[in-house]
C-alpha cells in the first residue's frame, strides 16, 4: 500500500507540478514511511532506517514450525503400561484404554460409555475404569500414562482436584496409593490406540473389553503395531524467531 502511495504521488507531482521522477527520491519516502510504521507500532523490533534492513525483516517469518518425535515407550520388564483415554462430543462422553506389557503385546482392551459429562471427567473416569480392570486382573505392577496433563498433576497432587472430576481422582488416588501403580503424562502422539478406543466408546452403547490383540478393531490393531515396532510420530510446534520480538500496539 506504502509503495503503491508512494509511486502514485510521483506520477502525480510529474503530470500536475512537473517535478521530475526520482526513483532515489522514491525509495527513500518508502522506506522513511516503513521505518516509522514499525517504529511506532512494534517500537522493540530492531531495525535500521534502511531499505535493506526492512526488506529483511519483511522478509522473516515470525511462527516457525518444529518436528518433534514422539514414541510410544514400552514400560520395564515385569511392568504392564496402561494407556487411557476419554472422548467427549457434544456433552456425551465415552473412553477406552489399552494395557501393553514389556513387549508391547496387548494384554487386554476396553472401551466404555460414560453418557453425559466433560472431557475432564471422561479422561478421569477412563483412567479409573482401567485401573479397576488391571487389579480385577490380578496385575498390579502398572505404569499409567495419560495424555491429559490436568488429570496427571490432580493425581500426583502437584495441581489441585477440578470439582468435576473429584470423585473419579481421588478413587484413582486411593488405587495408586494402595496397589503402588505410578501415573505419567505422555503426549497425545505417544496415546493415539487409546485415543482411537475413546472415539470408538461414542459409537455404541455397549462397554467392550478385548482379550487379546486378535479382537481388537482394525484400525487399533495398525496402530498397536506401529507402537510395538517403535516407529515413531511427529509432533508439530509452532516457534516464534528468536530474532524478532513481536510487541502488540
Amino acid at each position: 500500500m506504502f509503495i503503491c502511495w508512494e509511486l502514485w504521488r510521483s506520477r502525480c507531482n510529474h503530470k500536475y507540478e512537473t517535478i521530475k521522477p526520482s526513483v532515489y527520491r522514491s525509495k527513500r519516502n518508502i522506506t522513511n514511511i516503513l521505518f516509522f510504521t514499525l517504529q511506532s507500532n512494534f517500537g522493540r523490533i530492531k531495525v535500521e532506517n534502511s531499505w535493506e534492513n526492512i526488506n529483511q525483516i519483511f522478509d522473516v517469518s515470525i511462527n516457525h514450525k518444529n518436528a518433534i518425535r514422539v514414541n510410544w515407550i514400552r514400560p520395564p520388564t515385569m511392568f504392564a503400561k496402561l494407556n487411557t483415554d476419554g472422548s467427549c462430543v457434544n456433552g456425551r462422553c465415552g473412553g477406552g484404554g489399552i494395557l501393553r506389557n514389556s513387549l508391547g503385546q496387548v494384554i487386554m482392551a476396553f472401551t466404555i460409555n460414560l453418557g453425559e459429562g466433560t472431557s475432564n471427567w471422561a479422561e478421569a473416569m477412563s483412567m479409573l475404569h482401567g485401573m479397576q480392570l488391571c487389579i480385577q486382573r490380578g496385575v498390579n505392577m502398572i505404569i499409567g500414562e495419560t495424555d491429559s496433563i490436568l488429570l496427571a498433576k490432580a493425581i500426583t497432587k502437584s495441581w489441585s482436584i477440578p470439582w468435576r472430576m473429584y470423585i473419579p481422582v481421588k478413587k484413582i488416588q486411593k488405587i495408586v496409593e494402595e496397589h503402588g501403580f505410578t501415573i505419567n503424562h505422555c503426549l497425545r502422539e505417544a496415546n493415539q490406540p487409546a485415543d482411537k478406543l475413546a472415539s470408538i466408546s461414542l459409537s455404541t452403547d455397549v462397554n467392550q473389553v478385548f482379550n487379546s490383540y486378535a479382537n481388537l478393531p482394525s484400525l487399533v490393531k495398525g496402530l498397536v503395531n506401529l507402537d510395538r515396532m517403535n516407529l515413531p510420530t511427529f509432533r508439530s510446534k509452532r516457534t516464534k524467531d528468536a530474532n524478532l520480538i513481536f510487541e502488540p500496539p
